[in-house]
């Protein structure tokens, strides 16, 4: 039979399916990413009066390595950018808009988050004509942020 418990990690409650049967009074020592996907360290499993419990505290979010890249998209043009240096989770990057269509100015943002990078095209701006007529395409990607957590997802057509 396996156990269910709340795990916090990186302000976020996580829900643990735990497989291993452990003794009242006893501790498993595993990975961290084997309790929460995305971070590494180890966790340690107890059980104390039938309660599972996990000390998560010497997990931390895993990294970007500095070859992980993101599509950024402008108006009709997409060009995969490559960090160019390792960042660890939760660190960002900025990059020039006008360096992935010249219609733009502005800052665009790379953020690590849990070994995934995303991209916010918020703070670029348009500066040509050109952009007011541009049509966003199904393989549009919209940036989403929701708390601390920021996603890339397809717009729908």
């Amino acid at each position: 039979n396996a156990s269910t418990t709340s795990v916090v990690l990186g302000g976020t409650t996580h829900e643990v399916r735990w497989p291993v049967i452990l003794a009242d009074g006893s501790e498993h020592s595993t990975a961290c990413a084997d309790v929460v996907p995305g971070y590494s360290g180890s966790a340690q499993a107890s059980c104390s009066g039938g309660t599972l419990s996990f000390d998560t505290s010497n997990c931390k979010g895993m990294p970007c390595e500095a070859t992980a890249s993101a599509k950024v998209n402008l108006s009709d043009t997409s060009v995969s950018q490559a960090l160019g240096q390792e960042l660890q989770s939760g660190e960002v990057l900025k990059g020039l808009c006008s360096e992935v269509n010249s219609n733009f100015a502005g800052d665009y943002t790379m953020t690590c988050l849990l070994g995934q990078v995303s991209v916010d095209v918020a703070g670029c701006t348009c500066t040509s004509d050109r952009c007011s007529a541009s049509s966003c395409r199904g393989t549009t990607e919209v940036s989403v942020q929701v708390g601390s957590m920021v996603g890339t997802l397809p717009s729908s057509k």
